[in-house]
């Protein structure tokens, strides 16, 4: 019992905590069906991450066009108004082989909250600071390890606060009973 609040209070987790998630899957609503508005003003506040990809990472020029066209969003409504989640396109240089695509998200005046995350799990959670939700975002390290981070926002941004890496089986790849969760260092 002790093991399981540990992981309750260190991912902010459980069952009523949870405002919204996705899990491995696609978000609802691709890019390319919104307005050219609303796709201008997305594309402005996730600009510079992009290009600095492209210079950090090799992608090629024309893969970040890629990128923009397979990106896919959900709005999802809080307390205080509302958050763009936005995930970089499936099968573009945007998400690695484990499936882990990169994760933005914007504010209701396409300003970039959060930036420089990937995952393939996203949840919304009922616990906020400065009027915004706290966000998990999970990705898969290996086929029986996932990292965890918890970010909260700082009044500006969102920031990470609880990292944690997940273990499902030993190293012989026996399923633990109850995943194994320790604290990381958070980046």
């Amino acid at each position: 019992m002790r093991w399981l609040l540990t992981i309750v209070l260190m991912t902010g987790i459980n069952a009523d905590s949870q405002v919204w998630r996705i899990d491995e899957q696609q978000l609802l609503t691709p890019i390319t069906s919104m307005s050219g508005e609303q796709r201008l003003a997305i594309m402005r506040a996730i600009e510079p991450q992009l290009r600095s990809e492209m210079k950090t990472n090799w992608i090629e020029k024309a893969e970040i066009g890629a990128v923009k066209r397979s990106i896919r969003t959900q709005r999802i409504t809080t307390a205080t108004g509302s958050l763009l989640l936005m995930q970089g396109g499936w099968g573009t240089a945007e998400c690695s082989g484990t499936g882990n695509c990169a994760v933005w998200v914007l504010d209701n005046h396409y300003r970039l909250l959060l930036g420089n995350a990937s995952g393939t799990r996203i949840e919304v959670l009922k616990a906020a600071h400065h009027d915004q939700p706290d966000i998990l975002i999970a990705a898969h390290e290996s086929a029986n390890e996932e990292s965890r981070v918890t970010y909260v926002f700082n009044g500006v941004k969102y920031r990470p606060a609880v990292c944690m890496e997940v273990s499902f089986s030993d190293l012989q790849g026996n399923p633990y009973k109850r995943p194994h969760a320790e604290p990381s260092q958070c980046h």
